[in-house]
């Protein structure tokens, strides 16, 4: 139909093209004041055409007019000349704010958490004091006296192939691919402290207190003999 319409058109006037195309009494709106009387314009005239009263048009263009959507100074003016009555909505309770701001909180901490434990998997550290062996990094570092080691029973195991020294179940830790620490439980049944990344070379540490170490140590072999001399130099 429209193409019909268009060939009609073109004919009687001789043209070509499109129906509407080009600048189509296209008038450039260039001040703030035509923009406004332009949009009170649209939105008023189909009620004027209706017969609405004054109130009515005003009514209907406050409930249907987009330009109170994208733009509220429009209705605002509008408002002052008469055109459109603009009503507040009424403010919500603050109550389910407290919800929001709960959701807020619980979410920074788990950002802080995560960012501390990716900085701990780079950073952590061990470090043999005087009488006593020192774990630094993530939320589980601590202290341990060397009274409480079995030296004679430290190793340097690989845990893809010794499985009853593989970590099973974390009880209390942190668990991300390539890095673990904190508590877990072995396949053999034992607790362990572990802080693992490399888990081919792990320094294995059984302790009179109920628990055993599992170490991803940088150079394990320096460092358990490091820390054999220095028990047993405690130890004279």
């Amino acid at each position: 139909m429209h193409f019909l319409a268009q060939q009609k058109v073109n004919k009687a006037q001789s043209r070509v093209g499109h129906l509407l195309q080009g600048r189509y009494k296209a008038i450039l709106v260039d001040a703030n004041t035509y923009l406004l009387e332009l949009v009170g314009y649209i939105h008023l005239n189909r009620v004027r055409v209706c017969g609405h009263s004054h109130k009515e048009s005003a009514v209907d263009a406050d409930r249907y007019s987009p330009a109170c959507l994208w733009a509220p100074s429009v209705c605002r003016q509008l408002s002052r000349w008469g055109r459109m009555e603009a009503f507040s909505i009424s403010s919500a309770s603050a109550k389910p704010l407290w919800f929001v701001a709960v959701v807020c909180v619980v979410l920074a901490v788990v950002l802080v958490a995560l960012v501390w434990t990716a900085y701990s998997a780079r950073h952590s550290r061990v470090e043999i004091h005087g009488d006593h062996l020192r774990l630094v990094g993530d939320l589980w570092g601590r202290r341990i006296s060397f009274s409480l080691l079995d030296v004679s029973r430290i190793r340097i195991v690989d845990l893809n192939r010794t499985s009853e020294y593989y970590p099973k179940r974390r009880t209390l830790g942190t668990g991300v691919p390539g890095y673990a620490s904190g508590w877990f439980r072995l396949r053999g049944g034992e607790k362990a402290l572990v802080y693992l990344t490399n888990r081919r070379q792990v320094v294995y540490m059984p302790t009179s207190d109920g628990y055993v170490l599992l170490l991803s140590v940088e150079e394990p072999e320096r460092f358990v003999a490091a820390l054999r001399q220095r028990v047993s130099g405690n130890a004279l």
